[in-house]
């Protein structure tokens, strides 16, 4: 008995102390209503004994009621218990401070900036958490699904980075409570809105009346709402709008609940925790109290589907509905059942559990929570607009359900007692029309008797009518639908005309844009938007695509594993090795002959600008970037020297005797810029300063620069500002200075072979060669669009190498300043080029990261040989692409290589000129024929072993052969005679049966057809003709009577390519000899034809060298191009596809694609 006494006695000392903090309460929220300062603090200290309890209370009370706190009481609202873990622990530039929460996928630390000096919130990934690589990668998807969102309502991230294991990124530190802390203490509230409205009266602030308040009254205004119920919708409307915001961006939260929606000592709510996913163990749900949360909050169809948008919308109604009741929607702690309570119904009505709050707020929480996804608003921006209605005591757009559809619900929760009710009524509804219709029946059966008679006859006569009807209709609908599939036809086709004819303007483009300013870029682009996406889109790139890819990879190798700009590159003294330096703050030793890193090392002075290597000795390295220089000792890779002093460093160079490393850099400390730069020489011994030079870094101090020494290391040249400098050592001073009338300078070096001249390069784009006597230009190299970077030269000074800022390095003629070669490879700045010396080759690097090697001499895909003839009639090319036969007007026939251009054999038979070569299939036979140079004397056939060189077997005939041609099967040789006479000869030149006699009084051109059945012959006199080898008919066709220069079979035999003396190009039919189609005229007339592989692409040259290939479909060029100076006779494709050659007056162009087609298959294979 005196046990429950006490209690009592508790009890009423407990509701007696309750009583005495609530007129406290009350009386501190009255003086905040009237406008006053409310320090917490201050107020806290007039009642010491409930002063613990004030100081968590009255936060609580001034975020609900909109009070704006001093800046003072910010760190009462956000205290909490620091966990020990990790507090007092640095992460890079942040030292955490204290935890402020925990989640299942990290720790949330307030933390300090120290470079900044500013609070932030850091979450961090433990790494002795056992996450799993997904749960990590979930980890980094959330950091950069926030940065991607500003919104005032949404915490955002700083940054993102990993230190010692600990994955982390950083937010900004937000000082107020977690929604959920803010409804615990609600809930202990006496005077809160909602609980009073449950026991049938509202508190109010003064404590002094309390009004009965009805369920809800539509009609109240927001003027005698309840300040916490605004509150509720104010809540509810900066949400809203910011997942309005982040839907809009195509992100989803997926995730929303109280603990994540942080209310800030101004009444701003922010959302935290964005790009939150599922966990992938549910294994651990039951263990996980957050995940367990997660689903009271969880959409119903999130445990059945995909969720969407309108997911947001629930997670954030059931918050409402929390913040409106104090209670969850869903209270059930097993974790079975409490996923079956919010798949099942959803929550109880808002007017049943708290009958205080207002219709339309009720309302708009309802259809936020609907069960079904489609009855909800359907975006936040919906749901915004009704909650920015309520606020403004507007109409809001959402209805409440009506009866109808309330018993609809009802039934669809109820199917079985809600069937059974609907059985009963269908069967008594069926039972009363049975009824009635038997008493109805009896009635009129004897008049429906009487009338059947008529309507059958009726019927009849109308089912004849709709009988011709509907057969007039469906030959109408037949004729319809082959109308429409033919317009579909039509369509499709003029769809893939326009297709053909966009790829062929863009990869005449992607050609013609390799001369312009960066524009490797540009035709890497557009080759890129031609590439197939998957295998089931068509493929229209062709032999152009592939010579344009070559185009743009012309490079021998490439080297790559920076992440960022590359700005340094050095070869060591033997040229054995090559070091790379970038912003991505790593130092690469590569060795050149492997192509492989043998060491990598971090940089001790941060994002490098430079490199040099000592030239001799114990040749160490020494960097330059942006916190300064050091030197390593490449035995042990350990640093000997470094810079103390903060120190940008833009050049250094070794000197050629090692003596002496020339720096050019800034003080960061220093702020007037004539003082700010740092011009020095550092004898490399102990690295100290042995002579300072004069020079100002000008206004564009940015990436790297060059600066070079004389060969006998006494002078050094370096740039300062727009005026080039040369230093004396011997006296100490300088010894030149241009004139600053160029643009500012980023590179100036020696002469490579006259030791009294300097080359100054910079923004401008042009290269200066300077006289340090006379002091004037000797020479101008003007080609980039863009700033000169660096220069170097080869080892005999004879060629000079410049990189640009134009994606380009350019090679020239030290003696003449002639440009030898433009190089693309690099899509944006080149900020370095060195020459190997040992190798004769050139390497690059820049803003695209990679390091590339050039051959400085020619290119990959446009080689040409020029040999010793006066001009060349006719070559062939060998059936494996390794030999070219030339016939030559100098009474010779070549037989070159293809890859260097070396002679191989050359044929010589005394007074004869060769018109014509051809390869037998094997490649084994070469024949010639030609003649002594008169059409009435007679010609000749050879025949040459082409291994050996030994000429086999030789022929004459009665006249000058003009044109030869190897059976396809190589038992036979057609020759065609300046007299129209067409004679065949077998594989040993003995002559056999062939075409009698023929129209052509001169013979132009011969091809056999690929099946070799068929000879076309072209001419003057006769047009085209065709012999069939099996019935020996020629035929002719009869289009024109003018002269054919040159004739091609298609590969599939079908059609026949001929050049006429009109300049046109037209394609017969093979069978009919009709014509086909024919290609715009030239201006020129078209010397060769050839089809391609395939049959896709038509190639035509003109006699001035003018190449362009075709689609045959479309008639549009694909490519056009020059051969160059000379007349162009013959042209031809390799066998398997990769190269054109052509004979251009004494030279051989080839045209090699090869490339292209490697690079490609690389890339799929990777």
């Amino acid at each position: 008995m005196s046990g429950t006494f006490q209690q009592g006695a508790d009890q009423q000392s407990a509701d007696r102390q309750d009583e005495i903090i609530g007129k406290i309460a009350d009386s501190y929220l009255a003086d905040c209503r009237a406008g006053n300062a409310c320090p917490i603090e201050p107020f806290v200290q007039r009642y010491p004994e409930w002063a613990d309890e004030l100081r968590e209370l009255l936060p609580t009370l001034a975020l609900v009621e909109q009070v704006k706190l001093p800046e003072q009481d910010d760190a009462t609202i956000s205290s909490r218990s620091a966990a020990p873990s990790l507090s007092g622990k640095t992460l890079g530039d942040y030292q955490l401070v204290r935890e402020l929460g925990q989640g299942g996928m990290g720790i949330v630390y307030e933390a300090e900036q120290i470079s900044l000096g500013r609070r932030v919130a850091i979450k961090v990934l433990p790494p002795n958490a056992g996450f799993s690589a997904h749960q990590k990668l979930r980890f980094e998807r959330e950091a950069k699904a926030a940065a991607k969102l500003h919104h005032t309502n949404i915490v955002p991230v700083f940054g993102v980075g990993e230190d010692d294991g600990i994955s982390y990124y950083v937010m900004q530190f937000i000082r107020g409570q977690g929604l959920d802390e803010v409804l615990r203490e609600l809930e202990s509230l006496p005077d809160h809105p909602s609980a009073s409205a449950q026991s049938g009266a509202m508190y109010r602030s003064d404590r002094s009346d309390r009004v009965t308040r009805s369920t809800v009254d539509s009609s109240v205004s927001s003027a005698s709402i309840h300040p916490y119920w605004i509150n509720v919708a104010q809540i509810g409307l900066q949400v809203s709008d910011a997942l309005a915001y982040a839907h809009a961006q195509g992100i989803t939260h997926r995730d929303i609940k109280p603990s994540n929606l942080l209310l800030d000592v101004h009444n701003d709510v922010w959302v935290a925790d964005f790009g939150l996913a599922k966990s992938e163990d549910d294994a651990n749900i039951t263990r996980s109290g957050d995940i367990l949360g997660t689903i009271r909050y969880m959409p119903p169809e999130a445990f059945t589907s995909e969720t969407d948008a309108r997911g947001d919308v629930y997670s954030l109604g059931i918050t409402l509905y929390e913040l409106v009741t104090l209670k969850p929607a869903f209270d059930e702690s097993d974790r079975r059942e409490l996923i079956q309570r919010v798949v099942s119904p959803r929550p109880v009505l808002l007017d049943r559990n708290s009958t205080g709050v207002p219709r339309d707020l009720a309302t708009i929480v309802e259809k936020a929570i609907e069960r079904a996804a489609k009855d909800r608003y359907q975006t936040a921006e919906a749901m915004h607009e009704d909650l920015r209605r309520f606020l403004a005591d507007e109409p809001i757009l959402a209805r409440r359900a009506s009866l109808a559809e309330r018993c609809g619900r009802w039934a669809r929760q109820n199917r079985g007692f809600a069937a059974s009710i609907a059985a009963t009524i269908m069967m008594l509804v069926v039972l009363t029309i049975i009824g009635f219709s038997s008493a109805y029946y009896f009635f009129e059966q004897q008049d429906v008797q009487r009338k059947l008679n008529q309507q059958t006859q009726s019927m009849a006569t109308a089912n004849e009518q709709l009988l011709g009807e509907l057969q007039s209709a469906l030959e109408q609908s037949t004729a319809a639908t082959a109308s429409a599939e033919r317009a579909r036809r039509r369509a499709e086709q003029q769809s893939e005309l326009t297709r053909r004819s966009l790829y062929s303007a863009s990869m005449l483009n992607a050609i013609d844009s390799m001369d312009e300013h960066r524009g490797y870029a540009r035709a890497q682009n557009l080759l890129d938007q031609w590439r197939p996406a998957s295998e089931s889109d068509i493929d229209r790139r062709d032999w152009e695509w592939y010579y344009a890819q070559a185009f743009c990879n012309q490079q021998e190798y490439s080297l790559e594993s920076h992440r960022g700009a590359l700005h340094g590159l050095a070869l060591n003294g033997d040229q054995s090795y090559l070091a790379s330096a970038g912003t991505d703050g790593w130092i690469n030793i590569w060795e050149i002959d492997s192509r492989t890193i043998v060491k990598r090392i971090v940089s001790p002075v941060g994002p490098l600008n430079c490199v040099t290597w000592e030239p001799a000795g114990p040749a160490r390295l020494a960097v330059g970037g942006q916190k300064g220089m050091a030197v390593f000792d490449t035995e042990t890779w350990e640093v000997v020297y470094q810079t103390e002093k903060p120190l940008t460093v833009r050049a250094l160079q070794w000197s050629p005797d090692g003596r002496y490393i020339a720096r050019r850099g800034r003080w960061s400390a220093v702020s007037n810029a004539e003082e700010s730069g740092d011009f020095c020489l550092l004898e490399t011994d102990r690295f100290q300063v042995a002579s300072t030079l004069h020079g100002w870094p000008g206004y564009a101090d940015q990436f790297a620069m060059e600066m070079g020494w004389s060969a006998d290391s006494r002078r050094v040249a370096y740039p300062s500002g727009k005026a080039a400098m040369v230093w004396d050592l011997a006296t100490d001073s300088k010894q030149f200075q241009s004139p600053a009338a160029f643009s500012d300078l980023r590179s100036v070096r020696f002469h490579p072979t006259s030791p009294d001249q300097i080359i100054a390069c910079g923004r401008g784009g042009t290269a200066r060669i300077l006289d340090l006597k006379s002091e004037e230009i000797n020479m101008e190299l003007a080609e980039h669009t863009h700033a000169i970077a660096s220069l170097t030269a080869d080892a005999n000074g004879n060629r000079l190498a410049t990189a640009s800022w134009d994606g380009t390095i350019r090679i020239w003629d030290t003696e003449t300043g002639s440009l030898r070669r433009t190089v693309h490879g690099h899509s944006r700045h080149v900020f370095k080029v060195v020459w190997d010396h040992r190798r004769d080759r050139i390497f690059s690097a820049g803003m695209d990261g990679a390091i590339k090697c050039w051959q400085p001499e020619g290119s990959h895909c446009r080689r040409e040989f020029t040999l010793n003839a006066n001009w060349l009639n006719d070559l062939a090319v060998s059936p494996d692409g390794g030999l070219i036969a030339c016939a030559a007007g100098n009474r010779r026939v070549f037989l070159v290589d293809a890859v260097d251009g070396k002679v191989v054999h050359r044929f010589r038979k005394a007074n004869t000129l060769w018109n014509g070569v051809d390869y037998s299939p094997c490649g084994t036979r070469l024949v010639a024929a030609g003649g002594i140079g008169r059409p009435d004397e007679p010609g000749r056939l050879c025949l040459w072993d082409t291994p050996s060189g030994d000429l086999l077997f030789e022929q004459t005939t009665e006249s000058k052969i003009n044109d030869v041609a190897f059976h396809p099967e190589g038992h036979s040789i057609a020759a065609g005679g300046s007299d129209g006479s067409i004679d065949l000869f077998d594989h040993e030149l003995n002559p056999i049966e062939g075409p009698t006699a023929t129209r052509f009084t001169s013979i132009q051109s011969l091809s056999w057809s690929a099946d070799g059945g068929r000879l076309a012959i072209a001419g003057l006199g006769g047009g085209l003709g065709v012999w069939d080898s099996k019935t020996g008919q020629l035929r002719y066709w009869p289009g024109t009577t003018e002269l054919i220069y040159t004739i091609a079979w298609s590969r599939s035999g079908e059609q026949i390519a001929v050049s006429t003396s009109s300049n046109l190009v037209m394609v017969i039919d093979a069978t009919t000899l009709q014509p086909i189609f024919e290609l715009p005229a030239q201006l020129e007339a078209v010397t060769t034809v050839n089809w391609g592989p395939s049959d896709r692409r038509l190639l035509t040259i003109d006699a001035r060298g003018t190449f362009l290939l075709w689609d045959p479909i479309s008639r549009h060029p694909t490519l056009r191009m020059s051969a160059g100076r000379g007349n162009v006779r013959a042209a031809q494709w390799s066998e398997d596809g990769s190269k054109i050659i052509a004979s251009s007056g004494k030279r051989v162009v080839i045209w090699d694609a090869s490339k292209g087609y490697a690079t490609e298959a690389s890339r799929l294979t990777k």
